[in-house]
């Protein structure tokens, strides 16, 4: 059996011979899986694609994007993170992310700090006009 050793070992507080079971079995079972499982490297699909083409343009938030921004660094959680009283800095960076390439790409729960408000302050569909990326790529590929 795996799951049990593995489950035991990762737990905080797991004494030594449970976190060396929990490993010894993690490389086991990370041993017998790598013959079952296709891992694709960047060589590989490269031979395949088409050349990576990279193009940097520098475009202004959109008005729904900069309020949901703004309501994101405003929220309590990401200042407890940012004070070190809570580890979830991850999450409020991809929140941040989400909210610049589209803000309809946010899942905001109901006690978000009114970032579901500010994203529900601008247009109601999800087309160019939220985005600022998507609307600099539209105009690209107009041309």
């Amino acid at each position: 059996t795996f799951a049990a050793p593995i489950a035991r070992g990762l737990v905080r507080g797991a004494d030594a011979a449970d976190k060396e079971l929990g490993a010894r079995r993690q490389s086991i079972l990370a041993m017998i899986s790598r013959y079952f499982l296709l891992r694709r490297e960047n060589k590989l699909n490269a031979a395949h694609l088409p050349r990576k083409l990279v193009q940097v343009l520098v475009c202004r938030a959109s008005a729904t994007q900069r309020r949901a921004y703004e309501a994101v660094l405003g929220d309590k959680r990401l200042q407890h993170a940012l004070a070190g009283k809570h580890a979830d800095v991850l999450a409020s960076l991809g929140r941040l992310q989400k909210i610049c390439n589209h803000p309809s790409l946010l899942d905001a729960p109901p006690d978000d700090g009114g970032v579901a408000a500010a994203i529900a302050r601008g247009p109601r569909f999800t087309g160019e006009k939220q985005s600022a990326k998507l609307h600099v790529l539209y105009r690209l590929l107009r041309e």
